[in-house]
């Protein structure tokens, strides 16, 4: 074994050492001592060997032995190194960690023999690939959106291959592969035909379930498969029916050993102790050498290479090569980040007049940007280098990705800084992650659910019938209403269906066919919704009358706070600020509401604005509903405008009377330029000097009185509140009079997944709570009953006795509820036995276990909202959902549990309808007032009629006009077209709100994609409802669709332009029209081609006629 030690190397000048000592030839194996580490190597090394193939094999993210998915990020990296290892024979730099090189892995032999192949012409069935798939570790899911996810609908499959850039669809006829496509899984769009795919393994096993149930040990585990197949973490199971073998297996031929790390022995025997310990309490039967490598072990796989230890320092302090630290040539004195820019191109001039080649690297694009205009500021030229190979003489190389330090190599002439050496700090990239996929609530309808029918009232929703009548086949839609009478009613009036959501737990009455109460119900609503209407309208006119003070542009205050941000924006949080920029620059008083939920950067936002005041010579006050969110918003504030000239304070209950007396003088005073505090802040001994901005978090938790009294502060100054409650889409046009409103969407990027787990019995729920004790963590323990919350509280002290339990739920008196909340933010109580009162604004970092009770009676969309409270520091978050056994649960419920079982998560596999959680928002948002009426039609009905009332009060018209369908011609989605009752429900609600000619041929691709040619009556339904959207413009009355014929029925005050019309068809060859009588108008497709079709295109023409007219005028 030759062994090399080299001392003295600092930050990245590491990697830069290797290229003297690895040749065109050589290999190499890099261990880190953790991923973070290995992140900066695997940058460093692909920019100084682009030569090379630098392939990452990072660790897992959790710890060994826990029963949490891999994640797909790192999976996907494993995977292709794993592939590319037995497929590539070209000289290699394989990068790991110690944890990743040491755990062991499926032997190559049996990586090889899981990889599967398809070609178009292979002949094969459907359930041999999902057997396969399974096997290989794929989960079916209900909408393919990652890798490691599969889906079966009909004669197709749609597979996301791990390492793959898009997922891709086989198409069969019988047993036959037809097509191979990759496709958009986002546009639902075909990318490019394919001959072969390759699928490799998703997991770190490859078995199928009998043999897992036959080989493992554990009675408990072999129940848990054959409930939910493979669920997460299983891959620690793989010795039990797989060949293991370390990563040195798949490196063939002779290779070098790099070794980075100023202590590797000491991290070895550490990482060992931490191992044998958690596999003592996995209680795994399989021997610990079977999954990870002893440390003896792991030397005897490199004994027979080359090694370089490179450090930083050794403990003989020898230094053996001369590179010189770059922060002992520059370093920082300011936290100002253009004051550091200023300095660092100074002293850049001098090492370019030494003739150095200086290379800058950035992990922010922010500071990137600031550099280089600086830079041309001070006549340096800059370019962007993707290698060591492309510097040009003179010019300063800048380079994207993190590194680990900056150094200067004299001998060379070759210098390289990174940016948080350069600039005091570093900002964090935020990983591209995309939103997430919502459906409507339509489309969420089960048998029993209430629902409401705009002419006929609420009713019990029964499913879709296939029926016909009058001799013409077409689905129809159930819904019982009082005495059991029921009413098919037909799809195509899908529009006048929405499921009813009212108060939790309130269970509506439902409306009778015979009787006039609910047209009474309606009307009452409507009235109440006026008069809300009128107040939205006057607060308008008010608004627009007021003049408020103009904010001036950015400053030193503000720029400093952007640039201390420790992320890159999201796209979002750019947009809202932007937004809220223009309100304060203008000189009409800002009242603008940003929603998002906790951890979307809205506290951002209000940083920054209030940093813009404060500049302007404003005094902010920040009014918080809790002593706890007061706290958390004094300590974010006081940490971004440290060093700034800038006085922040706070008052709560958590300070002194005399204390608060000092600070409300100062306040007063002017001493004081950001007050954050609770309602105390609207008490009448409150004085400001010179108040500009109010910023309100989470208004609707105020009561009614401390409403009146922000009403009172809001008339003059400018108004900036923050919600976590999801409002509706609908709601935003309505509350536009009131307030304008922003909304941060993006989901934050930056940390651990929440870890998903279904567990059934109280073994589970005390491991659970005693596995998050153990490392220090705190616990919500919900459960969503007033009535026994005290017994489950005393049940939940018996597992863990020598804990603190407390209690929180809504009937608490608000004193004492924030008391209970203070102290567990303080961490005084170990486990918060509560309701769902946790369900919005509590940021509890050290909060990392949630155990939902009876989660089978929660909605996913709530779920996911609920997983949202933990995993918000550091550590990884874990949401348990207590189903108890035995609880009857649905199909889809069924499915939806093992899915959530198997990915680990909440966020994939299916879309997640956050409809009602929205219209529970939008309640919140309109208030007690309307409650009542609210209950009555749902609330979607009555945001609708809110919008109606204003629409009617600007003189437009009151409401959407809707033409009724007569038809011969059958026109439903069949349901051996789209089997899915939730997709075809979907689909009937896509298709009945196409009102633009162009989207028809994006609903028919996406149709094709998904299920194949379309069905005549798919077609007929598809254009019908185009047709049926533009008649109901011109107040057209019926419509009647005949075999190559429409009449239409006018209604009396119809504005379809007859004169346009006449000219259109006096154009047209193919369309004959005549009037049956003054209200009726026929029309007679006399050509060869869809007759359905070329109407649509009749009226296409007819609207942009009608448009140009109006742009003429």
């Amino acid at each position: 074994m030759k062994q090399h030690l080299f001392t003295g190397l600092w930050g990245s000048s590491k990697t830069y050492f290797l290229r003297k000592y690895l040749g065109a030839n050589d290999s190499a194996v890099v261990i880190c001592e953790n991923r973070f580490d290995m992140e900066k190597v695997v940058n460093e090394l692909s920019f100084f060997f682009p030569e090379k193939r630098v392939l990452p094999f990072p660790e897992l993210t959790h710890d060994p032995f826990d029963e949490v998915k891999i994640e797909k990020e790192i999976f996907s990296k494993r995977v292709k190194t794993l592939h590319s290892l037995i497929m590539d024979k070209s000289p290699f730099i394989l990068v790991g960690t110690i944890y990743s090189t040491c755990k062991k892995i499926l032997s190559k032999n049996e990586f090889l023999d899981s990889v599967l192949t398809f070609s178009v012409g292979d002949i094969t069935s459907i359930d041999e690939i999902r057997y396969f798939l399974d096997c290989l570790g794929y989960v079916e899911v209900e909408m393919v959106s990652a890798e490691g996810e599969f889906l079966i609908r009909g004669d197709l499959v749609e597979i996301y291959p791990s390492g793959a850039e898009n997922p891709v669809r086989i198409e069969f006829f019988d047993d036959e592969i037809e097509k191979i496509y990759s496709f958009d899984y986002e546009k639902l769009s075909k990318i490019a035909e394919m001959n072969t795919v390759t699928i490799l393994p998703a997991d770190e096993i490859v078995s199928d379930n009998d043999k897992l149930i036959e080989n493992v040990a554990d009675e408990r585990i072999k129940e848990k498969i054959k409930e939910f197949g493979k669920f997460a973490g299983i891959h620690w199971y793989a010795p039990y029916v797989n060949e293991m073998a370390s990563i040195f297996d798949y490196v063939d031929g002779r290779f070098k050993t790099i070794v980075i790390s100023d202590s590797f022995d000491e991290k070895l025997d550490n990482f060992e102790k931490f191992i044998v310990q958690n596999y003592s309490e996995a209680k795994h039967k399989y021997p610990l050498e079977s999954v990870f490598l002893a440390k003896a072990d792991l030397f005897k796989e490199i004994a027979s290479s080359e090694i370089f230890y490179l450090k930083e320092i050794d403990d003989s302090g020898k230094i053996n090569v001369e590179f010189t630290a770059a922060t002992s040539f520059y370093s920082t004195k300011s936290s100002n980040i253009y004051e550091n820019a200023e300095n660092f191109t100074v002293k850049l001039k001098e090492l370019i007049k030494n003739n150095y080649t200086v290379a800058v690297t950035f992990n922010n694009r922010k500071i990137k940007e600031t550099f280089s205009n600086f830079a041309t500021e001070h006549e340096i030229i800059v370019k962007e280098v993707r290698n060591f190979f492309d510097f040009e003489a003179k010019i300063v190389g800048i380079v994207e990705g993190s590194f680990s330090g900056g150094f200067i190599d004299e001998k060379s002439k070759f210098a390289l800084f990174v940016d948080s050496e350069v600039f005091g700090f570093v900002k964090k990239r935020r990983q591209g992650k995309k939103k997430q996929l919502f459906k409507t609530n339509i489309a969420d309808l089960e048998v029993g659910d209430f629902v409401v029918h705009i002419d006929y009232g609420i009713g019990k929703y029964h499913g879709i019938e296939t029926k016909e009548i009058g001799g013409i086949k077409g689905d129809y839609i159930k819904v019982e209403f009082e005495n059991e009478e029921i009413l098919y009613i037909p799809i195509s009036n899908i529009g006048l269906i929405q499921k009813y959501v009212g108060a939790k737990g309130y269970q509506p009455r439902l409306s009778s066919l015979k009787s006039n109460r609910w047209k009474k119900l309606k009307e009452q609503a409507y009235k109440s919704a006026k008069k809300l209407a009128v107040d939205i309208l006057k607060i308008y006119a008010e608004r627009k009358k007021k003049r408020g003070f103009a904010f001036v542009n950015d400053g030193e205050i503000l720029r400093t706070i952007e640039a201390r941000f420790p992320y890159e924006e999201t796209e979002d949080q750019l947009v809202v600020l932007n937004e809220v920029f223009r309100d304060m620059e203008s000189e009409k008083p800002m009242e603008r509401l940003i929603c998002g939920d906790v951890g979307f950067g809205k506290t951002e936002v209000a940083i920054r604005a209030a940093a813009k005041a404060v500049e302007s010579g404003k005094q902010v006050a920040f009014l918080a509903p809790t002593t706890v969110l007061v706290r958390q918003h004094f300590q974010n504030f006081t940490e971004r405008f440290t060093d700034l000239p800038v006085n922040i304070d706070y008052v709560s209950r958590l300070k002194s009377n005399s204390e608060i007396k000092k600070t409300l003088e100062k306040v007063k005073n002017g001493e004081v330029d950001i007050i954050i505090g609770t309602h105390r802040l609207l008490s009448k001994d409150v004085e400001f000097k010179d108040l500009g901005l109010l910023i309100v978090d989470e208004e609707q938790r105020f009561g009614v009185n401390h409403k009146e009294k922000i009403k009172a502060i809001k008339s003059d100054v400018d108004v900036l509140t923050l919600t976590a409650t999801p409002i509706p889409r609908t709601l935003q046009l309505s509350l536009s009079g009131l307030r304008d409103m922003s909304v941060i969407e993006t989901p934050p990027h930056d940390r651990e997944p929440v870890s998903i787990k279904v567990i059934k019995n109280d073994e589970e729920v005390q491991a659970a709570i005693l596995k998050e004790l153990k490392r220090g963590g705190q616990v919500y323990f919900l459960h969503n009953s007033v009535e026994n919350i005290e017994k489950v509280a005393a049940f939940v002290k018996e597992m863990a006795p020598m804990s603190e339990v407390r209690v929180a739920h809504g009937q608490m008196d608000s004193n004492t509820l924030d008391k209970v909340f203070e102290e567990f933010y303080q961490g005084d109580i170990d486990i918060l036995v509560c309701t769902t009162i946790v369900e919005n604004g509590l940021d509890i970092p050290n909060a990392n276990t949630i155990i939902i009770n009876n989660a089978h009676k929660f909605g996913l969309a709530q779920l996911y909202q609920l997983k949202g409270r933990v995993g918000r520091g550091k550590r990884r978050g874990y949401c348990y959902l207590r189903i108890p056994s035995g609880v009857s649960l649905s199909e889809i419920a069924r499915r939806r549990l093992k899915i959530i079982q198997q990915l680990s998560d909440l966020g994939s596999g299916f879309k997640i309808s956050t409809h009602d959680l929205q219209l529970r928002g939008a309640g919140d948002i309109l208030g007690a007032e309307q409650s009542g009426f609210v209950v009555n039609v749902g609330y979607e009905l009555y945001i609708q009629m809110v919008n109606d009332a204003i629409n009617e009060l600007r003189g437009e018209d009151k409401a959407a006009f809707e033409t009724e369908i007569i038809s011969n011609v059958p026109h439903y989605i069949p349901a051996s077209f789209i089997p899915s009752h939730r997709e075809r429900i979907n689909y009937y609600r896509t298709i009945s709100d196409l009102n633009e000619f162009d989207n028809i041929k994006d609903v028919i691709d996406e149709l094709n994609m998904l299920y194949g040619d379309l069905p005549v009556e798919t077609f007929n339904l598809i254009y019908i409802m185009y047709l049926k959207n533009v008649f109901s413009i011109f107040k057209v009355k019926k419509m009647f669709v005949l075999n190559g014929s429409i009449n239409l029925v006018m209604d009396k005050d119809t504005n379809f332009n007859i004169n346009t019309f006449l000219i259109l068809v006096k154009e047209s060859d193919k369309i004959v029209a005549n009037f049956k009588d003054e209200n009726t108008l026929c029309m007679v497709y006399k050509g060869d081609n869809y007759f359905l079709k070329e109407f649509a295109l009749f009226f296409k023409r007819y609207l942009n006629a009608l448009k140009g007219e109006k742009e003429l005028a």
